[in-house]
């Protein structure tokens, strides 16, 4: 997980305390990234982007290229073929040198980045959306940000929630792009179906299990087949359920009934009503957005 941010003049003019102000921007954010940071202000200091990450991988935690053109802040993990040793952020960067803003139907995984290239820039949040970014505009600032309170100091009213499946340029505004599809070979009947969805869920779990070492177990169907699947490929994975002390809930029965025929390590916490009083502050916090649905009527 990472944090994202940055400023772009629109009418080309220096913006003042550029790096700073994105600097502060990404501190809002450092629950996203409390372990490195890294800010450029742009040459005649007309943007400044920037990233903080949290090293969970060193083989996934390099976040940012803005050493030069065209500058990058990428928030994601891909699954797509690599060189020993690329990161994600190669792989992304490869990609758009090779195919331009249509890059994204060519990556695997799940994304929310920027990119300043010339005189355009955009931010892109794949189709799925598990990544937020928020942006807007005022007095020819372009601002952009992983959560909306990074660019609350800078956007009064214009503020959005990018799209999944889309990007938002500079130049062109709001754009759709195409999905990227994977391979799905075609089944005849209930038989082949059957094994078709067990492989492919076999392989989404396993192009995930790099450095994986522990996985949430709620004691229903879905995790616990992730749960079993993923000890085959890491026999000492760690087993976590948390549940709601008050509740009398099957779940953690069946999480314990789950752990204890996969013969993992299982660790239990138990959220108490005090826990959840006293963390409402800090959710209310941690929350990039917080959708209100229509209450459902009653048949």
């Amino acid at each position: 997980m990472t944090a994202i941010a940055g400023l772009i003049s629109l009418n080309k003019q220096p913006i003042e305390g550029g790096a700073s102000r994105v600097e502060e921007m990404l501190e809002l954010m450092r629950h996203r990234g409390p372990d490195s940071i890294g800010v450029r202000l742009l040459p005649e200091g007309t943007a400044a982007l920037g990233a903080a990450a949290i090293n969970l991988s060193t083989a996934r935690t390099q976040c940012v290229s803005i050493a030069t053109a065209p500058y990058i802040v990428f928030d994601g993990e891909l699954f797509n073929g690599r060189a020993e040793g690329q990161t994600d952020l190669e792989v992304f960067q490869e990609c758009y040198q090779k195919y331009g803003k249509n890059c994204f139907k060519h990556l695997d995984g799940s994304y929310a980045c920027a990119v300043i290239d010339g005189d355009e820039a955009f931010i892109a949040r794949d189709h799925v959306g598990a990544r937020p970014v928020f942006y807007g505009t005022e007095n020819g600032l372009f601002c952009f940000s992983s959560e909306m309170k990074g660019i609350m100091g800078d956007i009064r009213f214009d503020i959005h929630e990018l799209e999944p499946g889309h990007l938002y340029s500079t130049k062109h505004g709001l754009l759709p792009f195409d999905a990227f599809v994977p391979e799905t070979p075609e089944a005849e009947n209930l038989e082949q179906a059957t094994t078709v969805v067990r492989d492919l869920l076999v392989k989404a779990v396993e192009k995930r299990m790099e450095g994986l070492n522990a996985i949430s177990l709620s004691g229903g169907l879905d995790s616990s087949i992730v749960a079993a699947i993923a000890k085959q490929y890491n026999p000492d994975i760690h087993l976590f359920t948390g549940t709601i002390e008050s509740a009398d809930a099957p779940d953690l029965p069946n999480a314990i009934l789950m752990a204890k025929f996969l013969g993992q390590e299982h660790h239990i916490y138990r959220i108490t009503d005090e826990d959840i009083v006293d963390f409402i502050p800090d959710a209310v916090w941690y929350l990039s957005l917080i959708h209100i649905s229509e209450p459902t009527r009653p048949y």
